[in-house]
């Protein structure tokens, strides 16, 4: 998508080369053949595999987000600016990026409204691109078309996630990002065709989508003129009022006032869950550490 809209971009301003990066469809560059014997056994894929069973979870069915009726559902998007990231790091004490420090913080506070028991176990599903971290040999065009997003979860109890102090949500969801290397993108491949290309599972999953990275990957598009108008952001993306959106948050980068950058995400919750939501949220991006 990005690639696309830099071409649009370059058509438009009448750059003489616009297709410095010429599209290529060849999909079957990734087309792994079904093979009853993997090249590569020994990874684990847990965004296709269910949550471990034991006595004390519950079915997924009893999540209070597929409980809730629509009507029922609330949508509320939160700002995160200077001041806050600043709070939220002063909690962590370490090195961390904004999408992980704000990925751990909604998940935990999320967890929190939610009021699951301690010894549920919950997930966070990210997305990490392999397109120029992958060393694929030989390597793919980077005009490539295809999908190089790989599914990463990090995952914890209950009491693990809300007990602990944020800074251990920030290393979960550090680890899984490091975890794509070369061996696992070859292991995903075979497993995607050894199980015909199945879908995540969402069993008490929440899931962050950075959707200020299209703004990164555009690179002179996502901030240039194009001949009168400047291109500002693509708005705020609807979180919705249905029961997939409530497994979803999206994070966009803004800037308001006199160029403070931020971030906004989105949150839809169950109406009680959504109040205790603000209120950890609240606490979590202020610095009263004792609270986290």
């Amino acid at each position: 998508m990005a690639q696309l809209l830099d071409t649009i971009y370059r058509l438009a301003r009448g750059d003489g080369d616009p297709l410095t990066n010429p599209p290529v469809w060849e999909r079957e560059r990734l087309v792994v053949a079904p093979s009853a014997s993997p090249r590569i056994t020994h990874y684990e894929h847990p965004a296709y595999e269910p949550l471990p069973i034991s006595s004390s979870a519950a079915a997924a069915q009893d999540d209070v987000v597929r409980m809730t009726p629509r009507e029922q559902m609330v949508t509320r998007y939160f700002y995160l600016g200077p001041t806050e990231m600043a709070a939220m790091r002063g909690h962590v004490r370490s090195s961390a990026t904004v999408f992980e420090l704000v990925t751990a913080a909604l998940w935990r506070c999320r967890t929190a409204a939610l009021e699951y028991a301690a010894k549920q176990r919950v997930r966070v599903l990210v997305m990490s691109s392999a397109r120029w971290s992958w060393k694929r040999d030989p390597p793919l065009p980077r005009g490539f078309y295809g999908n190089m997003l790989v599914p990463q979860i990090a995952e914890a109890t209950v009491g693990e996630l809300c007990g602990l102090p944020l800074a251990h949500a920030v290393e979960l969801v550090r680890r899984r990002k490091f975890a794509v290397t070369d061996e696992y993108m070859r292991s995903m491949l075979d497993m995607l065709a050894r199980r015909s290309r199945p879908f995540f599972n969402l069993d008490w999953t929440f899931v962050v989508a950075d959707a200020g990275g299209l703004g990164r990957s555009m690179g002179e598009a996502a901030t240039a003129t194009v001949g009168r108008w400047e291109r500002v952001g693509g708005g705020i993306t609807a979180a919705g009022q249905v029961i997939a959106a409530s497994l979803y948050s999206c994070y966009e980068r803004c800037r308001r006032g006199a160029g403070e950058e931020a971030a906004v995400v989105s949150m839809c919750l169950p109406a009680p869950a959504m109040e205790r939501f603000a209120r950890e949220i609240t606490v979590c991006s202020s610095s009263v550490m004792s609270a986290i």
